[in-house]
């Protein structure tokens, strides 16, 4: 439940707000007789990388405050207009299973040239620790004022990445679009119209989530962990959007990775602009 006020008609608002997150975790499969390996899950309860508190999940409740900023000239398919958001998540100790707090600082841009036929859009968001634990199951999340999104891969992020591909304690996250109005038309007295766009997005770790791999055994060490430098994550590709009224759009993206670690590519359907 998030409340945003406006601060004396001006172009800022005050935001407010209170999450509850409830997790449960558990492996994908409980081995049997024939097969006994254990999961990736079991492993790294076994080698100490999971810790005991936070094995079965746990409640979340996170308290929010920051500012807004929006300048848009329409909440659908924006083609001008500057949307900021620099906020604050705390989540006591008293109100769930683990305490930390983080800052989110959020800037998009969207700018049209040619008549609103060609417009370029870009999202670059910081989300720093900055107190506490984070448990591993909380790490996969994006912050943003809308939704609580998955982490970093997927449809929300990294496009072509697999989705939650990377987790860290901070992070920063950009998107760039361009995106080509090519066909409008009216049908049933409705307003449709097409666009085309090609987008690129990179991710980068500044916070790692430290793990203690000393009772991690040398055989999976290689296996399961790539303890090299950190580097920026790329993706890539095409996307058409198709808007109705104004305020309906389905989009469908189709993104490639520059590095096979990260994903396979994905085409991803869905019915709102990333940011």
């Amino acid at each position: 439940m998030d409340v945003q006020h406006r601060i004396y008609q001006s172009n800022w608002r005050l935001l407010t707000g209170y999450t509850f997150n409830h997790f449960r975790a558990q492996p994908n499969s409980t081995p049997d007789e024939n097969s006994p390996a254990s999961s990736l899950f079991e492993n790294y309860k076994e080698w100490g990388l999971i810790r005991k508190e936070e094995m079965e999940g746990g409640n979340i409740s996170l308290l929010t405050v920051g500012l807004v900023y929006d300048t848009r000239n329409q909440s659908c398919y924006c083609t001008d207009g500057v949307w900021f958001e620099g906020l604050v998540y705390y989540a006591p100790q008293w109100l769930g299973s683990q305490s930390f707090s983080k800052l989110v600082l959020t800037y998009r841009q969207h700018k049209s040239i040619i008549n609103e036929q060609l417009t370029f859009s870009f999202r670059i968001s910081s989300q720093q620790k900055l107190t506490g634990q984070i448990p591993f199951y909380m790490l996969p999340t994006i912050f943003d004022s809308r939704l609580k999104q998955d982490g970093i891969g997927g449809a929300s992020s990294l496009r072509g990445a697999f989705r939650n591909r990377l987790a860290a304690d901070g992070f920063v996250i950009s998107s760039f679009e361009t995106k080509l109005k090519f066909w409008q038309f009216n049908l049933f007295k409705q307003d449709f119209f097409f666009s085309a766009a090609l987008f690129y997005d990179n991710a980068y770790i500044t916070q790692i989530y430290q793990l203690d791999l000393s009772q991690v055994p040398d055989k999976d060490l290689s296996i399961h962990f790539n303890q090299g430098k950190q580097r920026v994550h790329h993706s890539w590709g095409p996307g058409l959007y198709i808007v109705f009224n104004k305020n309906n759009i389905i989009t469908v993206n189709y993104g490639f990775v520059t590095n096979k670690q990260d994903g396979r590519g994905g085409l991803y359907i869905g019915s709102s602009l990333l940011f």
